[in-house]
């Protein structure tokens, strides 16, 4: 099971940061006041918002528990440990995946160039290649960084570890990616990888 929603975020949607709060529980409330800037309370309460709504659709769970830290920082359930989620936001929209296995995603912006530091730090030769020869090298870079990070999260590991590289020359192929008019996003979940072995 896999399920995921993107909710894009509109001027409105800045208006309505304190009743948008009013709807969180004090927990999340307290962690999305607690930015310095409007843009990150904003997503942060969006993001946990659609999360809650695509629980209660997909998986019948009415309030969703407070959230638990891994070691390397990655959210989850303690209370409810078969569902797994993740989430994400950009300046457009936000994202969010549940799955009965570890599961991860990322929304980003198109950006309006390439990030040759980003390219040369992270990225495999193979990926900096289809870049560059790409018809559309910023929508491939964004493409190529959502997959990145959903990678990453799916698998709980920095952007940096050697078990990404390998794991995204073996499975690049299982994880989606889907592009609207100003971002990207890609989605992966474990039961994704089980699918290409």
């Amino acid at each position: 099971m896999l399920h995921y929603k993107i909710r894009r975020l509109t001027d409105k949607d800045y208006s309505g940061i304190p009743e948008m709060l009013s709807r969180l529980p004090q927990w999340r409330a307290g962690i999305a006041s607690s930015y310095r800037f409007p843009v990150d309370t904003l997503q942060s309460g969006a993001a946990f918002l659609l999360l809650e709504e695509l629980c209660r659709e997909k998986a019948g769970i009415e309030q969703i528990p407070e959230f638990a830290l891994s070691p390397n920082g990655k959210p989850y359930f303690r209370e409810l440990p078969r569902l797994h989620f993740n989430m994400s936001h950009c300046r457009d929209a936000v994202m969010c995946v549940i799955s009965d296995m570890p599961a991860g995603c990322d929304i980003e912006p198109i950006p309006e160039c390439i990030d040759e530091d980003v390219m040369n730090l992270i990225f495999t030769r193979e990926e900096n290649t289809a870049i560059i020869t790409s018809s559309c090298p910023e929508v491939m870079f964004a493409q190529t960084w959502t997959r990145i990070e959903a990678a990453a999260k799916m698998l709980d590991v920095p952007l940096d570890s050697h078990l990404l590289k390998k794991w995204r020359k073996k499975f690049a192929g299982a994880i989606f990616t889907g592009k609207e008019d100003t971002f990207v996003y890609s989605l992966v979940s474990y039961s994704d990888i089980m699918d290409k072995l």
